[in-house]
């Protein structure tokens, strides 16, 4: 899902699904309800894995292992991308020509 789109179903989400904004974990619990709607998992699958997981734990995980500690460093082609992408982020920010 791009960037565009994410943000608009991010936004139907929090509009339609009012309980989203007070959760412990929002991010989360948002994306399984965009999985629910989608028909990729069913609402007791997603009670399970808003019980179980948090996706900034996973995402903060697998960057200090990735990151921090050098272990199962993504290929140079995919390093090489996400810098180019952030000199890009960094460009757009210091111009303030930051679209999100």
């Amino acid at each position: 899902m791009g960037k565009r789109l994410a943000k608009n179903r991010v936004r139907s989400i929090l509009e339609e699904y009012p309980e989203t904004r007070n959760a412990e974990n929002p991010d989360t619990y948002v994306m399984c309800l965009i999985l629910v709607e989608d028909g990729i998992i069913t609402q007791d699958q997603a009670a399970k894995i808003y019980d179980g997981y948090s996706i900034n734990n996973i995402v903060k995980s697998r960057q200090k292992i990735q990151n921090s500690d050098k272990e199962y460093e993504p290929n140079e082609e995919t390093k090489k991308k996400r810098f180019v992408g952030y000199i890009n982020f960094r460009h757009a920010w210091r111009k303030g020509n930051l679209d999100v």
